[in-house]
Order: C-alpha cells, then structure tokens, then sequence
C-alpha cells in the first residue's frame, strides 16, 4: 500500500500536480482496537539518601547514568540525537505499540487516552500527504517531524519545499536545524515552554 502510495506521488510530482512550496506537519492521534493493559500497582521504593552524594558512589552512578543512556533506544533520547540518524533508521525503530498518551486540553484539564498516533506532512496547496508515520500514543510530535522531513528529502529527491509550517508543539532547536539543511525557512508558532 505504502509502495503504490509513493508511486502516485512520485507521478503526481513528475507531471506537476504538486506545485507546492509549503508543507505543514502535524499530529492526529487513532484508537487503539485493544483494550489498554490493567494498570499495575507501584511497588514504593525506599526513601533515597538526601545531600551530596560520596566520591566512590557518585563515581559508580555516573556510570549507571551513561550506561543506561547508551541502551536507550533513538526514539528515548533527546530530539537532537535523531538528527544525524537516517530515515531508514528511525523508521525501523519508531515505537509503533499502542501507549498511554496525555494532553492539556484548552480548558487546561488534562486528556488522557490509549492510542496510536499519526503524523502527517501535507502539501499546503495540493492537499498530497507527502510523508506519513504511524507512531504510539505517547511518543513527541517533534521527534516524528525529523523523521518525516528526513523523508521527504530521501524518497523526493526532486521535490523542494521553501516553508514548512507546524504549531507550537514544534518549537524545538533540532527542527530548525533540520529545516535549514533542506534549504527553507520554518514557520512555528512559538511556544514559551521550549
């Protein structure tokens, strides 16, 4: 489906329908069929140690700290650590398992829900979806927006974008690194949280 899907894009790019020099990305999110595993209770963990910790054991902690960094998977990591991987790369080790997922709504509650979540960049004039990824709920719109501009820049070679325009739940340094080698200028809503 995915291949035919390419292949009219590609046609679709060749005889011109797709004039296009703005792309938007964003982020929708899909039920999950299954029901959401039974929620396990938390064993408590005895009170941690208050102040400094000694010479020997902050030693043996900072090697705990790099040690786990290192078996996190690419999608666990900061959103700058995507940027030199290919898009065969984060493809292949997106999260795609339903998860649990959590929003502020406008009221300021927050939502809760068990889903997959689906990230789109859409031609802004033509309407094409040029690039989309299929995700767990709880994973950061961001970290999928390097993906799907990665690629679009791999699958279309030909094709290029002068704007890309996102929300605020975009406004990430790395973005605008990765924008910037495709040779466009961002648009995003600027959020004073990042």
């Amino acid at each position: 489906m995915e291949e035919v899907g390419q292949h009219v894009l590609k046609l679709a790019l060749e005889e011109g329908f797709i004039p296009d020099d703005t792309i938007a990305i964003d982020a929708t999110h899909f039920e999950a069929r299954d029901q959401a595993p039974a929620k396990q209770g938390k064993i408590k963990e005895a009170p941690k140690k208050r102040g400094r910790k000694a010479k020997h054991e902050r030693e043996a902690w900072l090697l705990q700290q790099q040690l786990e960094e290192e078996q996190k998977s690419i999608f666990d990591k900061k959103i700058a650590d995507l940027l030199p991987e290919s898009y065969e790369k984060l493809r292949q080790q997106m999260p795609i398992a339903p998860e649990w997922g959590i929003k502020c709504n406008s009221e300021g509650k927050n939502f809760y829900w068990y889903r997959y979540k689906g990230h789109l960049a859409v031609g802004t004039q033509s309407q094409y979806i040029l690039g989309a990824l299929l995700s767990s709920g709880n994973m950061n719109d961001g970290k999928a927006a390097i993906a799907l501009l990665k690629g679009i820049k791999a699958q279309f070679l030909q094709y290029a974008f002068n704007y890309a325009t996102m929300d605020a739940g975009y406004d990430y340094e790395p973005i605008y690194e990765e924008i910037r080698k495709t040779k466009a200028d961002a648009i995003i809503a600027y959020n004073p949280k990042a």
